[in-house]
């Protein structure tokens, strides 16, 4: 889960870094470990930052459309995502196993 959070957060400072318009028109998200300077509200810029993260994991390659290193960030953090919710739902049924077996 953490390096789906720092992938996350990546994509954000590069977002950031290149155009704070475009973090101003996502919503102003902050990451879970950084915080851009000019942030305000921190709890409504997580709120922006959960609809993102789901947002970029499973969709939209926008901002980076026509940034190959964004691009690529973009793809490690949808493959980072995807195992960690792979291995989450296992050990979620291994627990579940583990109660009902008991």
């Amino acid at each position: 889960m953490v390096l789906s959070f720092v992938a996350f957060d990546r994509l954000l400072r590069q977002v950031w870094a290149e155009s704070e318009e475009a973090w101003i028109k996502l919503g102003r998200p902050c990451g879970f470990f950084w915080v851009p300077p000019g942030t305000s509200g921190v709890t409504k810029a997580g709120l922006v930052r959960s609809g993102l993260y789901g947002k970029w994991a499973a969709e939209s390659d926008e901002p980076f459309a026509g940034n190959a290193e964004g691009v690529a960030r973009l793809r490690w953090y949808k493959w980072v995502g995807s195992w960690c919710l792979a291995v989450g739902a296992i050990l979620l049924m291994d627990v579940a196993w583990v109660m009902i077996a008991g």
